[in-house]
């Protein structure tokens, strides 16, 4: 658990003995401030008193806490240095922001070989962070700054030939301490940087460099393109609805327009919806329909919306919508065939009415809708099938696609009418953002990631 002022307990070994796993803490105490000062704490199904925790007792817990995570935290630093998270620039003297202060408090380790973990790491160290109120901050920067020749990221990820002079004039060493990348020989490093996505610069996915790393330590080519692959995809995909937390966010009713909207200008979201790096993009979800014959998603035959990507125009436009919309998937319910209608960039296609049959009964449907170049994917399956295939693909034939970070992403569009719009439930919903790819079709794309994403399943929050 977090400790903070409200709960820290005192702890004997025998008490330490008797309450062994279990990490289910609660406090009921009343509070001033930051300071317990009364009242009991919580450990399992035993009672403690709470201590009156004071600034004096922190640096204290601090001093004899830090010698036994030292090498933990030189090992966190070295991996938020390889992957640039390190906010402070090559050459001054002392970081801009608290966050760098506070990462830079964790000392470099010589010789660590980076992983995949490392990213995986600095979320959780920025997301815990955010939470820490400004005592806690302080505490935490109490002891000052021990890092201050961290390398930059920058000359962390140049890169040279072993024994040429290059290494030289941009100053890599492997020794005592790698700065830079060393690469054992010229074929060596033309292989890794063609396995390490070749088609993108590093200013792409710091992710690269991490790459080029493990590549010119002797990772095998093709672990070294599955990692950046993993890594890649994890900051480029955001789960809308998440997996845990309350069922109405977890399963969403379409019962108004919009009954959802996920806004693109949210911190980090910059490599998920900008045009520079995210001109494809993949969305994925499962539906099912309501089949209330009187009220139900079909009660009136009409095109029903399921989900718009684009511009929010409430004050004007199509239902608060552009004409030209960018992205905008519908079921065509006018006659008793319903089809699947896609529209990217304004390119209408309708998917065959037998290649996705289930969106007319009772059951959830896995959608997807990816764009590659110019050509647009749609895939269906059912629930309880063995797989999702791609039903439809059509090109754009000049058509551009535009994506901002001032997009939203509307469950159910924005502003339809009640009768246009397709009622019902909705989870698992992803969206993907991602540069242009490899035109070889060497590292496999969307073939990959739509399959993973229909093997998760259908929401267990909605209605059955």
């Amino acid at each position: 658990y977090l400790l903070h002022w409200t709960n820290r307990i005192v702890k004997s070994k025998e008490q330490q003995k008797n309450t062994q796993g279990s990490a289910n803490i609660a406090i009921n105490s009343d509070t001033v401030g930051h300071k317990a000062v009364g009242g009991t704490a919580m450990l399992g199904a035993q009672e403690w008193d709470a201590t009156a925790w004071t600034d004096e007792m922190e640096k204290a817990a601090l001093k004899e806490v830090d010698p036994l995570t030292a090498k933990m935290r030189r090992k966190l630093f070295a991996k938020m240095a390889a992957e640039g998270v390190v906010e402070r620039k090559v050459g001054e003297a002392a970081p801009k922001t608290e966050l760098a202060h506070a990462e830079l408090d964790i000392m470099p380790y010589v010789g660590e070989r980076p992983s995949p973990m490392r990213i995986e790491q600095q979320m959780l160290f920025r997301k815990e962070w955010k939470v820490l109120d400004e005592k806690q901050r302080h505490m935490m920067l109490a002891g000052g700054v021990v890092s201050n020749t961290a390398t930059g990221f920058k000359h962390m990820c140049m890169s040279c030939v072993e024994g040429t002079e290059e290494c030289a004039e941009k100053k890599i060493v492997k020794t005592p301490k790698a700065d830079g990348i060393t690469w054992p020989t010229e074929a060596r490093k033309t292989a890794c940087e063609e396995a390490c996505f070749g088609w993108l610069k590093l200013p792409d996915s710091p992710s690269i460099c991490s790459c080029w790393i493990d590549c010119s330590l002797g990772v095998k080519l093709e672990l070294a393109t599955s990692n950046l692959l993993t890594n890649y995809m994890k900051q480029r995909r955001v789960l809308l609805t998440p997996d845990d937390g309350e069922a109405s966010e977890k399963c969403l009713n379409l019962d108004s327009s919009p009954a959802k909207v996920f806004r693109g200008d949210k911190p980090g979201a910059r490599m998920r919806w900008t045009q520079e790096f995210a001109p494809n993009f993949a969305i994925t979800f499962w539906w099912k329909p309501d089949m209330d014959a009187t009220s139900g998603t079909y009660f009136k035959p009409d095109r029903k919306v399921i989900l718009y990507k684009g511009l929010n125009q409430t004050d004007s436009g199509e239902y608060g919508m552009p004409s030209t919309k960018m992205v905008y998937i519908e079921i065509d319910a006018s006659t008793p065939t319903k089809q699947v209608v896609v529209t990217v960039a304004g390119v209408e296609a309708r998917v065959p009415a037998d290649k996705c049959q289930s969106i007319g009964e009772d059951v959830f449907t896995f959608f997807a809708v990816t764009k590659r170049d110019t050509q647009v994917t749609v895939w269906c399956g059912k629930s309880g099938a063995a797989e999702a295939a791609k039903v439809h693909s059509f090109q754009l034939d000049g058509a551009e696609y535009k994506t901002t970070i001032d997009d939203v992403i509307a469950v159910g569009g924005i502003k339809a009418p009640e009768d246009q719009y397709a009622k019902g439930w909705m989870g698992k919903l992803n969206y993907i953002g991602v540069n242009y790819w490899d035109k070889t079709d060497k590292v496999k794309l969307w073939d990959v990631q739509i399959p993973a994403r229909f093997t998760v399943g259908e929401p267990d929050a909605c209605p059955s």
